[in-house]
């Protein structure tokens, strides 16, 4: 089908996406304008924070260069949802680093969801879930070859990415490592409000399907994949 009518098609079978886009750069006013216009009612967007913010500036810009990222995001009004924070490898968490995160959390509006992904393991400890908790932010659990990742609810949502079996960003999940997976995402999302879940888009375009057979698994409409 023609380009343009990806986004409809899309979203007849999935309730949500991540924009990656804005992780690369800052999506222009219209473009925000025209993914309001363009969602149907219900559909939510997850946002991906600019890579400056987490990845040039580690979280030591300032509000500045968030606070441009959120101006844009809040024009998808109803259909905005969380804002994810991608940290890079090999940033880890010591006394220096958990001080740089709790200033920014302290820049971050409240009256939006904020979700924190650490792709080192030196920040999968109860002092930065508490800090998270403390600050009504979130932290993004994700299963991901290579690295162990806690799935763990803060502040009251679920929020999960799937990476990958067998190698980072590809392979196809078996239905019997779905069900493990749908067992465990219940059982931990059981006090939480809202709850997230996408797979990462793969070259093999095993993604759409899988978040289809999981989402049937879990009992919902329709699932979530980025």
């Amino acid at each position: 089908m023609a380009a343009r009518e990806w986004f409809a098609y899309y979203a007849q079978h999935f309730d949500t996406v991540e924009l990656n886009n804005s992780f690369y750069r800052l999506p222009k006013a219209g473009a925000w304008q025209l993914w309001d216009e363009e969602a149907p009612r219900g559909f939510t967007f997850a946002v991906k924070a600019s890579r400056y913010i987490t990845h040039t500036r580690r979280l030591t810009g300032g509000a500045g260069p968030n606070e441009r990222l959120l101006s844009g995001a809040r024009r998808l009004g109803e259909h905005l949802g969380p804002i994810l924070y991608q940290l890079p490898p090999r940033f880890k968490c010591d006394d220096e680093t958990f001080e740089r995160l709790a200033a920014f959390l302290e820049l971050l509006p409240r009256d939006l969801h904020h979700v924190f992904e650490f792709r080192d393991a030196s920040w999968f400890t109860e002092p930065v879930f508490a800090l998270l908790e403390r600050a009504g932010a979130h932290f993004c659990a994700f299963d991901m070859p290579g690295l162990e990742c806690p799935l763990r609810a803060t502040a009251g949502l679920l929020y999960f990415r799937f990476h990958g079996t067998g190698r980072r960003y590809g392979g196809d999940y078996p239905d019997a490592e779905l069900r493990r997976w749908a067992t465990r995402l219940k059982e931990e999302s059981a006090g939480a409000e809202e709850a997230f879940v996408y797979f990462n888009n793969d070259i093999g375009g095993f993604a759409p399907r899988n978040a289809a057979t999981l989402a049937e698994m879990l009992g919902a409409e329709r699932a979530a994949h980025s």
